[in-house]
């Protein structure tokens, strides 16, 4: 097994096992506030990338940021609050896509988690479906 797939591996494991950690601590959220969202995002290539993670509803744009990201690496750094309903992922010099994001009501704990793999790239809430 090459070391950069057992790395990849490893942030994929890591961001499932930190999926909906908070509501391990009893953090719950009343329902008319807004929830923060962790964010996290996975480099699965063989290359090093430039990415642009933004999350908007509408026009209202509530996450803007730029990472810079080695082969089978991850980050966690940032967060924000606001419930977007698309979120644009922008490769420097590669692919641009936008997907829909949503989360639904029995989620206690949402993140927004982006992998970017050779072949897809992958946008989810972090749930865990009970």
């Amino acid at each position: 097994m090459h070391r950069r797939a057992v790395l990849i591996g490893g942030v994929s494991v890591g961001a499932g096992a930190f999926a909906g950690c908070s509501s391990l601590f009893g953090e719950s959220q009343p329902a008319d506030s807004k929830p923060q969202l962790e964010v996290f995002v996975a480099n699965a290539l063989e290359a090093d990338i430039e990415v642009t993670i933004s999350a908007l509803r509408g026009s209202t744009e509530f996450f803007s940021h730029t990472y810079s990201l080695e082969p089978g690496t991850g980050d966690e750094s940032q967060s924000f609050v606001g419930t977007p309903t698309e979120v644009t992922v922008d490769i420097k010099n590669g692919r641009s896509v936008t997907r829909d994001y949503s989360v639904p009501a029995s989620c206690d704990s949402p993140e927004l988690n982006v992998t970017i793999e050779p072949d897809e790239i992958l946008v989810t809430n972090g749930c865990v479906p009970s």
